[in-house]
């Protein structure tokens, strides 16, 4: 079972005052095994690529080739074990917090049942449907599948999307990047209600400004038809 992240845990490293990706990126960059070569754009940031909800059963899971896996001395996130492992993709910008168990089923290739049991054992991310494709669209796991396709209406909040309230402001998080958006009480509503219910819907507000940047932070996913 995942655990509550309050307003700070979700934005800021305890103990340290940094930006989660400040420490994330720090930590990679002291990794001897990280990926010198430059990687591709990850499809987080793009607003009208539309993907899947979910991997599909038969395909394999592995570390995303521009990403490092390696061990490091304490959770950045608070929500995990005390000592944990972690995924970086530093072109990409982008991380997650795994055990030690999960980094070895993604360095040595898995099914998605596995990496998502192993996933929800760990606790740190919501274990709900769509996870994994939400690590494959920030550049971390690489699928042997095809994920993305015609565009739909629909609009899903990603698994690893928090949303947090500071001083009367909503605000939505990817912790896969540590991206902040500030959200007026409408958009803030919408969101709400896609993590409520877990389902789909349409977009309501047909391309708005808000709705196209909480895309492009990988705290929305367009899905496809």
């Amino acid at each position: 079972m995942k655990a509550a992240l309050d307003a700070r845990q979700a934005t800021v490293c305890r103990g340290t005052g940094a930006p989660l990706w400040a420490v994330a990126d720090y930590a990679a960059r002291t990794e001897p095994a990280a990926p010198v070569r430059i990687a591709t754009a990850s499809f987080h940031d793009l607003p009208d690529t539309a993907f899947v909800r979910d991997v599909p059963l038969l395909a394999t899971i592995g570390m995303h080739r521009d990403a490092t896996g390696f061990d490091c001395a304490t959770s950045i996130l608070g929500s995990g074990p005390a000592r944990t492992s972690m995924v970086v993709n530093r072109a990409a910008r982008s991380f997650f917090e795994c055990s030690a168990h999960t980094l070895g089923l993604l360095r040595h290739g898995t099914d998605p049942a596995a990496f998502s049991r192993a996933l929800a054992d760990d606790g740190v991310y919501s274990a709900q449907p769509g996870l994994l494709v939400g690590l494959a669209r920030h550049g971390l796991i690489e699928v042997d599948a095809p994920l993305t396709g015609t565009v739909g209406s629909d609009l899903m909040v990603e698994p690893t999307a928090e949303l947090i309230r500071r001083d009367g402001v909503d605000f939505a998080v990817n912790l896969l990047s540590g991206r902040t958006i500030g959200m007026r009480p409408r958009l803030a509503e919408l969101v709400g209600a896609l993590r409520e219910t877990g389902e789909p819907i349409p977009d309501p507000f047909h391309e708005t400004t808000g709705v196209r940047a909480l895309l492009r932070a990988g705290v929305l996913r367009r899905l496809t038809r």
